[in-house]
C-alpha cells in the first residue's frame, strides 16, 4: 500500500513538473526586439539571432504599407523553418516616441493572446501549442490604427522555431520589423468637417490656446494635443455638449515652443489643425 501511494505521489509530482514545463512555452511579453527590449534569444540562446534557415515576416492588408486612421487591418505573422514543428512569436506596434499605438484585437483565441510587458507595452503573442505546425506557422489577429495620423508606426516582432524538447535549448530565434506610414501627410490637416469653422487661436505668450467652432448637434468632444512625432501631450474630454457656438481653453504653459497638432474628435468624427505655439 505504501509503495502504491509513493508511486502515485511520484506521478503527481512529475506530471506537475511536466505541466509547468509545457506552460512555460506559452508566449511572453517584452521580448519583441523593440527599442529597450530583448528578443526571445535572451533565453533561447543556443544559436545566434537570425542564424540558420528560418525567418519571420508579417503580412497585412494595408495598401502599400499605409494605414488609414481609425481603420482596422488584419495582421498575419509568419514564422518558418524547414523541419521544425513548433513556433512562437511576440509583436508590438510603436510610434516614433516608442509608445504603444493602435489597438490589438484577438481573432483566434485558441492560438494568440494579448499580454502586457513589464514596461507597460501591449504585445500580441502565441498561446500554448498555438504554433504546433510543420515547417511554418501563421498567427493572425487584427490591429486598429490610431484615430489620427500619428506619423510612422513600426511593428517589431520576434519568432521562435523550437525543437520541442520542452527546454530553451537548441531553438532558433528570428527578429524583424516593418514600418508603416499614414495614407498621406495631408491627412493631418485635411479631414471631413461636419462642424463649421473650427479655429485654433494660440495666446501670444504661449499660456493657452482657444479652440472655437460651431457645433451643430449635441456631442461628446475630445481634444488631443499632439507633437509632430506623434506624442500626445494633452488629452481632454467634454461630454454631452450643447449645440451652438463653442469655445474651449487648452492650457499650454508647460510645453516648448514649436508646431503642434490639435485633434478634435466630435461624435466620432476627427478634425485636426496644425498651429505654432510661442513661448
Amino acid at each position: 500500500m505504501k509503495k502504491r501511494m509513493a508511486f502515485i505521489l511520484f506521478l503527481i509530482v512529475n506530471i506537475g513538473l511536466l505541466s509547468f514545463t509545457f506552460l512555460a512555452k506559452s508566449g511572453k511579453a517584452g521580448y519583441t526586439g523593440s527599442p529597450g527590449e530583448n528578443t526571445c534569444n535572451n533565453c533561447h540562446n543556443s544559436y545566434p539571432l537570425n542564424s540558420g534557415t528560418g525567418s519571420i515576416n508579417i503580412r497585412t492588408n494595408m495598401p502599400n504599407d499605409q494605414y488609414e486612421p481609425d481603420s482596422t487591418y488584419q495582421i498575419s505573422v509568419v514564422v518558418a523553418k524547414p523541419g521544425t514543428s513548433l513556433f512562437g512569436f511576440g509583436l508590438e506596434a510603436l510610434n516614433t516616441g516608442n509608445s504603444n499605438t493602435g489597438t490589438f484585437i484577438v481573432t483566434d483565441g485558441l492560438r494568440t493572446q494579448q499580454l502586457t510587458a513589464s514596461n507597460g507595452r501591449k504585445n500580441m503573442t502565441h498561446k500554448l501549442n498555438g504554433g504546433a505546425f510543420a515547417d511554418s506557422a501563421i498567427f493572425t489577429f487584427n490591429w486598429k490604427a490610431p484615430t489620427t495620423n500619428v506619423g510612422n508606426i513600426t511593428f517589431y516582432f520576434t519568432g521562435v522555431c523550437a525543437n520541442g524538447n520542452n527546454a530553451n535549448s537548441l531553438d532558433y530565434v528570428y527578429k524583424n520589423s516593418l514600418m508603416i506610414s499614414s495614407t498621406s501627410a495631408a491627412s493631418i490637416d485635411e479631414s471631413k468637417e461636419p462642424y463649421a469653422d473650427l479655429e485654433v487661436r494660440p495666446f501670444p505668450l504661449g499660456q493657452f490656446v482657444d479652440v472655437q467652432f460651431e457645433l451643430e448637434e449635441r456631442a461628446d468632444i475630445q481634444f488631443k494635443l499632439i507633437t509632430l512625432d506623434g506624442k500626445i501631450v494633452q488629452h481632454t474630454l467634454y461630454e454631452n455638449q450643447d449645440p451652438g457656438s463653442r469655445s474651449y481653453t487648452i492650457y499650454t504653459s508647460g510645453l516648448n515652443a514649436g508646431i503642434y497638432i490639435l485633434n478634435a474628435r466630435i461624435n466620432e468624427v476627427s478634425v485636426s489643425r496644425k498651429f505654432f505655439l510661442m513661448q
